[in-house]
């Protein structure tokens, strides 16, 4: 697996809570009309390619990418020991869509 691939769904989710507070903010006519369509382009992403993923998942990306939590905070609510295993799910459904676009790219 390409990491960079990896690396830029990571970076593009990461992107996911901004955009989804200029997507909602009431006064987004502040925002350059391109910023707003980039915005709505990320949340698009990212509700689309979650909703295709496992409830525990769903959960996970959304604790860290919406609510910004901490991958410790993730664990421990959802029941997990460390945080490392909070981690190694998320870390894992990127790999896994990044190996999933790569082949419809083919």
């Amino acid at each position: 697996m390409d990491k960079s691939k990896v690396k830029m769904i990571e970076r593009i989710f990461s992107l996911y809570g901004s955009a989804l507070y200029v997507v909602n903010d009431p006064h987004k006519k502040k925002y350059n009309e391109k910023i707003i369509k980039i915005a709505e382009l990320i949340v698009g992403l990212f509700n689309d390619e979650i909703n295709h993923s496992d409830p525990i998942v769903q959960r996970a990306l959304k604790m860290r990418y919406q609510d910004e939590m901490s991958y410790d905070d993730i664990s421990t609510s959802l029941g997990y020991v460390n945080h490392s295993s909070s981690l190694r799910l998320i870390k894992r459904y990127f790999k896994d869509l990044a190996q999933a676009l790569t082949e419809e790219g083919k």
